[in-house]
């Protein structure tokens, strides 16, 4: 945030995003885990429900580093991303 602070627009938006992220995260664990019958998935629920948020958020944080790390400079397509520091 530091970095893209004096670009408010692209803040505004990445926070945007993030609340939807956070909305189609919770849609995606609706898809893996439909609600059922209490026990349908067995003890190991709470524990399964807790790999699969974190196998999405780490998803998520591959994508946002994007943001902070780079890309190849030549990407002429990269919009708001920085190129990468040689």
């Amino acid at each position: 945030m530091t970095e893209y602070k004096s670009y408010t627009i692209f803040i505004k938006n990445l926070k945007t995003a993030q609340r939807i992220w956070i909305t189609f995260r919770d849609a995606e664990l609706k898809v893996m885990y439909p609600e059922r019958e209490t026990g349908y998935y067995g003890s190991v629920y709470p524990m399964c429900v807790s790999i699969y948020l974190e196998k999405l958020t780490r998803e998520r944080i591959s994508t946002l580093k994007a943001w902070t790390e780079g890309v190849e400079e030549g990407d002429a397509c990269n919009g708001s991303l920085k190129f990468k520091e040689k």
